[in-house]
């Protein structure tokens, strides 16, 4: 897989835990192929504007950090056009990482990574509550089918 990417780190989340494994992450899709450009936040806001500003132009969007970031970068990739959204990945680093639960990720950031590294992608619904979006759930198999 050779899709460029953007990854947005949030440098704060998860009382900086993505210090100790960010070289790890670039590495591992360096190594695989897959170019990376690597965008940190500064403030709230910041993967929001950066996925809607730049995330056209990547296939995917790799998210690190906690559930908040995560959130930003779904309301970035919800206000491009369907047909020019990217993917979207997410490497849980936050304190509590519901989504990931929500979604069955690994635990282990390696597992992550692996796992992004290899492509597989699951479909999720997104809610929208005024001009908010936020992912609910996976959709399952039988639904994506349809």
């Amino acid at each position: 897989m050779s899709a460029n990417t953007m990854l947005i780190v949030n440098p704060v989340s998860g009382k900086g835990k993505i210090k100790n494994h960010l070289l790890d992450a670039v590495r591992a899709f360096s190594e695989g192929g897959i170019p990376v450009s690597v965008f940190v936040t500064e403030k709230r806001g910041d993967a929001t504007l950066f996925t809607e500003k730049y995330g056209r132009d990547f296939e995917r969007v790799i998210c690190t950090g906690g559930d908040g970031t995560l959130n930003e970068v779904m309301n970035g990739v919800m206000a491009i056009p369907f047909e020019e959204r990217p993917k979207i990945g997410y490497i849980p680093l936050g304190t509590t990482n519901d989504m990931a639960v929500s979604f069955g990720l690994p635990k282990a950031t390696k597992d992550v990574i692996a796992h992004l590294k290899a492509d597989s992608v699951r479909a999720v619904d997104v809610g929208q509550f005024d001009d908010r979006h936020g992912a609910i759930s996976p959709i399952s198999a039988e639904r994506q089918e349809r």
